[in-house]
């Protein structure tokens, strides 16, 4: 969704890849509530409670990308922040250290000790609507398998 709203493909003809207001309009386009929060305990808090992190990296300590490069955090299990990453690269060659661990293009698997080395910058928390499925380490292994073998 957020994919085809900053291309333009929108009902309001929005374009915009280079500031963080254009998920203020998505998130009330869609009618979800949402904060701006960059406090990182606020954010891992929430994760627990199913919520989910909109979330940014850039800059020359990036990991990920020298310009800004926003993604969404669904997840909090066993030590691990769980992204989905509208790159849906295979490699990021800036992360010498191997911090990132690539589940499948576009799922992230970062340790919470490294949050700060990669460095991960919280900006809004999103309640999701309620049938939302909240994923686990479990439930990814789970539907990587079954993607896997073509399920």
């Amino acid at each position: 969704v957020l994919g085809n709203y900053i291309s333009g493909n929108n009902r309001t003809g929005e374009s915009n890849r280079k500031s963080a207001a254009f998920y203020r309009n998505v998130l009330n386009n869609y009618h979800l509530t949402w904060e701006k929060n960059g406090r990182s305990e606020d954010a891992l808090n929430a994760l627990d409670e199913g919520k989910l992190i909109i979330a940014c990296s850039g800059g020359s300590r990036s990991i990920m990308t020298s310009e800004g490069h926003y993604f969404v955090i669904v997840a909090r299990d066993q030590g691990y922040l769980y992204i989905l990453d509208s790159y849906l690269r295979e490699t990021f060659p800036m992360d010498r250290d191997h911090l990132i661990e690539i589940v499948e293009p576009g799922i992230l698997k970062i340790a919470e000790k490294d949050m700060r080395s990669v460095p991960i910058l919280f900006r809004y928390i999103v309640t999701p609507n309620a049938n939302r499925t909240r994923y686990t380490h479990a439930l990814l292994d789970d539907y990587l398998a079954r993607s896997d073998q073509g399920r």
